[in-house]
């Protein structure tokens, strides 16, 4: 076992003396952000773990039921932008190495799938146990105001229109209460594979820029624009849109930026500090700081959990479920109850890897046309939530 650590350490470190370098020297996102051997799907993970701990507070009604706030959002709220971030930076890649058909069947298979699956389980397997909970009986459950069959059809657009099954759960939470954001993600994925029609958008930053730009300048007037739009959708992508474009704007600048550890703690620095300087609304000038500490992360770390196989996907679906089951058991410690909650979504999380998500992909790769995958094997990053070998 030593020699086989060694043997791994050497070719870890001769992959990491081979990286080129720009032509003074320095070391950039395109040259050290390996698109193989990276640990963004270890910190993806992390980030979902983070989302269950943040509904600890609320769904396991721990403390005053309110989970601590940075610059008023939630460790879950953070979460998602980083979500956000990295999936703008990963999939501006994937737009730009294919073609726009084969980018939102790609984009649509890894979404998708796992998503309707989800949707089965809370009608089949969650709201049943939780309706059984309530009512000592599962007599009436298919026939109560929001059917199950209602809740399925409701939401198969990915917008999550009904948030209870038969009355379950009780109180003001759903069952798949993080799905929402899978709505706006996936709007997200459409602009960029829109914008990207156009060839500038990839062989100058400029426009991508002015999108990131015109997003933020809404999130900081979004009193007014939430007036003049009556829309929670577009609220909801005044709020996301900027974090996305923040990922995008990097990506086409990852040959000009330089992965630096000084730059990694200035803009740790503006993310702990920003938000408790200024107003709420501020917050969306922490996109690009946010994206950088994060993507800097995932150059240097030596992480190579979920490379092969991605189950953050899965841990931020069901760990909401798994949370509303175990508030039935009223445990009086919170750190038990998020240590089960991290344990038991699990399972779930790779049965959903390994059964749905992964088939769906290689299924998608199989299917892609062979000019695209010559593309996407010439330097494409990873695609987000994406085994690094398929």
């Amino acid at each position: 076992m030593p020699a086989l650590g060694r043997a791994r350490s050497s070719r870890l470190l001769r992959r990491q003396a081979g990286r080129p370098s720009d032509d003074s020297g320095r070391q950039t996102f395109g040259t050290r952000l390996d698109p193989r051997y990276n640990s963004l799907n270890a910190i993806r993970l992390l980030l979902a773990s983070v989302v269950i701990v943040s509904h600890s507070w609320g769904i396991g009604n721990y403390g005053d039921g309110r989970p601590p706030r940075h610059g008023g959002e939630t460790p879950g709220d953070w979460s998602v932008f980083a979500f956000f971030v990295l999936s703008g930076y990963l999939i501006t890649g994937s737009r730009l190495n294919n073609s726009l058909g084969t980018y939102l069947k790609r984009r649509f298979l890894r979404i998708y799938p796992g998503f309707l699956v989800c949707l089965l389980a809370a009608i089949a397997v969650f709201a049943p146990i939780g309706y059984y909970h309530q009512h000592h009986s599962l007599h009436g459950y298919l026939t109560k105001s929001n059917t199950p069959l209602d809740y399925l059809i409701s939401n198969l657009t990915l917008k999550m229109n009904i948030a209870k099954v038969a009355g379950t759960p009780t109180g003001p939470y759903s069952w798949t209460g993080s799905l929402w954001t899978l709505y706006y993600e996936f709007y997200c994925y459409v602009i960029v594979g829109l914008l990207a029609c156009w060839a500038v958008y990839g062989r100058k930053p400029g426009l991508a820029v002015g999108v990131f730009a015109f997003a933020t300048v809404a999130r900081l007037e979004h009193t007014h624009v939430a007036a003049f739009a009556h829309s929670s959708d577009v609220r909801h992508m005044v709020q996301l849109l900027p974090f996305f474009m923040a990922g995008s704007v990097i990506y086409l600048l990852r040959d000009r930026i330089p992965c630096n550890g000084w730059l990694a703690a200035a803009s740790l620095a503006v993310f702990v500090a920003l938000p408790h300087l200024a107003q709420n609304r501020f917050v969306v000038l922490c996109a690009l700081p946010v994206g950088y500490l994060l993507l800097y992360l995932g150059a240097v770390l030596p992480v190579p959990l979920g490379r092969r196989n991605d189950i953050s996907y899965g841990m931020y679906m069901y760990g909401y479920p798994v949370e509303q089951l175990l508030r039935f058991a009223h445990l009086s410690s919170q750190i038990v109850y998020i240590v089960l909650a991290i344990l038991c979504t699990i399972p779930l999380a790779a049965a959903s890897w390994f059964l749905v998500e992964r088939p769906a992909i290689r299924w998608g790769q199989r299917q892609t046309p062979s000019a695209d995958n010559r593309a996407a094997a010439a330097g494409a990053p990873v695609e987000p939530l994406q085994p690094a070998r398929t």
